[in-house]
């Protein structure tokens, strides 16, 4: 039986669930309303969605832990919601303990990209671009991954900073920068990677992971 991750990109809109294994495959995603999750309480709700969606793979995976992105501040221990400015309930919840009770798997927890760090961030990432533009001098740069597809990433400020630090006039006055198209996957996977990662770190210690108890 494949082990696998269950994942959870959660934004204020929407929420993102599937199944990643150690290959990083993604099996089952789906999409659903992050709005529906508050009718019985933020909470009880992702649990009842867990809970749901892991019955309908019990007999095909064995799940291993429940890995979460949240777009909120996160304590130092990755364990305890306090702030999420999108989504109303979630707010100073210990939420890998709420979990962890109610299903009795690992939890693991991670936050969106600081936004703090993100201009110095993207200053980084277009003085790189420019670096190898200097010395392969292409015909156009290919940009992606999931901090470009960001909802609010500042791809302008990316392209100003990588036009600064490309040689000019040429290269500079004939890159073209295109951008692969976002995937709806990559929160998901992402959670994956980071879940299994967590893992293997032993930080539960309770158990090798099962299948997510249906509910009495």
């Amino acid at each position: 039986m494949t082990e696998v991750i269950l994942c959870l990109d959660i934004g204020g809109t929407n929420c993102r669930i599937g199944l990643v294994d150690r290959e990083n495959r993604l099996y089952g995603q789906r999409m659903t309303g992050t709005g529906t999750l508050a009718e019985k309480g933020f909470m009880e709700g992702l649990a009842e969605l867990i809970r749901g969606y892991a019955a309908q793979y019990r007999e095909q995976f064995q799940i291993r832990g429940v890995s979460l992105g949240f777009p909120s501040t996160i304590d130092r221990t990755r364990r305890h919601v306090l702030s999420t400015p999108n989504i109303p309930g979630l707010d100073d919840i210990p939420v890998a303990d709420f979990l962890e009770e109610r299903l009795q798997i690992p939890i693991f927890l991670e936050r969106d990209v600081n936004l703090l760090l993100l201009r110095a961030q993207v200053e980084a990432m277009g003085a790189t671009v420019a670096c190898e533009v200097n010395i392969l001098d292409p015909d156009y740069v290919i940009l992606g991954g999931g901090l470009l597809q960001m909802e609010d990433f500042p791809v302008e400020l990316l392209e100003r900073y990588i036009r600064r630090h490309t040689r000019k006039p040429f290269p500079e006055q004939n890159l073209r920068l295109l951008y692969s198209e976002a995937g709806q996957e990559n929160g998901v996977i992402g959670a994956g990677i980071y879940g299994w990662r967590m893992l293997s770190q032993q930080r539960f210690c309770s158990g090798a992971g099962s299948a997510i108890p249906a509910r009495a």
